[in-house]
């Protein structure tokens, strides 16, 4: 039908027709507001949201960038080239974009996209047990790290940050 030329774009495309074809009452559109880009190369580029650029034309942001050299699974699998890229709310912890350059930053991508659809934040992502060592901590952690620089432990902070310099 036009439009993004992705192939889950498409099967989306799809779903929502039969949806409607289906259940006639209270027809679902569709929408792009939360559409995975993935381009797969060596590392994959992948993104998600906004961009620095277009959320900053919406208002304040918050940017954190975590380096794949600090995922243990990166560096088991000598992947350390890469990052995650989180673009939040300047006053909260809202998902507006996310962009990964790494090894399996598709995959990683579908985590970002659950929360943003579904509006968790960054809490339901660090809060979530993941398995260890995967490439997923690594967005764990980079979600910690936004938790850490974020507004509601402002106060806590001058007690946290010298804890966590303890742990090498």
């Amino acid at each position: 039908i036009g439009g993004y030329l992705f192939s889950h774009v498409a099967a989306y495309h799809a779903g929502v027709a039969v949806r409607n074809i289906l259940v006639p009452v209270g027809k679902k559109k569709v929408a792009y507001d939360v559409l995975p880009w993935v381009t797969f190369t060596d590392p994959e580029a992948a993104r998600i949201g906004l961009t620095e650029e277009e959320a900053m034309q919406k208002g304040p942001v918050r940017v954190i960038r975590f380096p794949y050299s600090e995922i243990d699974r990166a560096q088991a699998e000598a992947e350390t080239h890469g990052f995650i890229k989180l673009v939040l709310g300047a006053k909260n912890d809202d998902i507006l974009g996310a962009h990964i350059v790494g090894a399996h930053g598709g995959e990683l991508l579908a985590e970002i996209a659950l929360a943003m659809k579904y509006k968790l934040g960054l809490d339901a992502i660090f809060s979530t047990t993941h398995a260890y060592p995967t490439y997923t901590t690594g967005l764990q952690q980079a979600s910690f790290e936004a938790y850490l620089e974020s507004e509601s432990i402002k106060g806590a902070r001058k007690f946290i940050r010298p804890v966590l310099s303890l742990r090498g």
